[in-house]
């Protein structure tokens, strides 16, 4: 999905966002909060984004035709860009269970559980 979505626009570069990352088994997931906890991700501007979004919306299982509840959430958040800019940008926040995930303390899904 990355590379469509890299297709459909261009990469701003990294950014972060408050929030908790955990490692749910086969992929991540971003619980929002408002204490001092950041995870960094890929931030990209779209070239069209309804479309864009509607894919993502489908491939993340909370598209309009996809049954409730949906494990994930699309929402505006505030955003850190490396340059120190913020921004809002659409955050995908994850509302599954917890009890088997393993929160990344790093933030940081690529780097792992440093």
């Amino acid at each position: 999905m990355s590379e469509r979505i890299a297709r459909r626009g261009r990469f701003l570069g990294r950014a972060k966002t408050r929030g908790f990352l955990y490692d749910l088994g086969e992929y991540p997931g971003v619980v929002q909060t408002d204490e001092n906890a950041w995870v960094v991700g890929e931030l990209y501007g779209l070239d069209d984004p309804n479309e864009a979004l509607a894919e993502l919306d489908i491939y993340e299982g909370c598209g309009l035709n996809d049954e409730e509840p949906h494990e994930y959430i699309r929402k505006l958040a505030a955003v850190m860009q490396e340059e120190g800019d913020q921004i809002k940008a659409w955050v995908y926040y994850y509302r599954g269970p917890l009890n088997t995930a393993r929160r990344i303390v790093c933030g940081d899904y690529v780097r792992g559980s440093d």
